[in-house]
């Protein structure tokens, strides 16, 4: 999460200040952007649908986000780490769920089977975009 925030937050740089992020989340000071940014503060899940608006960003791929933070290295919480993540990972965000629509399509709806050929090609495409 703080990776992600850090990425997202920077570049909004000379668009919003971490002050004016911080306001719009209902925080007084900017510190504590620079705080989640470096993972010293855990961003509170509570937040999650305005921080989804304050970045542009889909909530859905927030949730996963923010929740994984929340568990640490922990063998008991890694355990259960891994029955969340097995159904957070079946939330998908809005854009996804656009893939999702395209190929079925594209497909005539035929549940295409990901063959080594198919994968390729996916990766080739993902590989070529600057954009996350």
């Amino acid at each position: 999460m703080s990776n992600y925030l850090a990425k997202q937050i920077d570049a909004l740089a000379g668009i919003k200040s971490q002050r004016e992020i911080a306001n719009e989340l209902g925080y007084d000071k900017g510190n504590i952007v620079s705080m989640w940014k470096s993972g010293e503060a855990k961003f509170p899940l509570h937040k999650l649908p305005d921080l989804s608006r304050v970045l542009h960003v889909d909530i859905n791929f927030l949730l996963r986000l923010g929740v994984d933070q929340y568990f640490d290295d922990d063998p008991k919480n890694k355990e259960a780490w891994n029955e969340l993540a097995r159904s957070l990972d079946r939330i998908i965000s809005d854009n996804e769920m656009k893939i999702i629509e395209y190929i079925r399509a594209a497909s005539g709806d035929r549940d295409p089977h990901l063959d080594e050929d198919l994968q390729l090609a996916l990766r080739r495409v993902f590989e070529n975009r600057s954009k996350p």
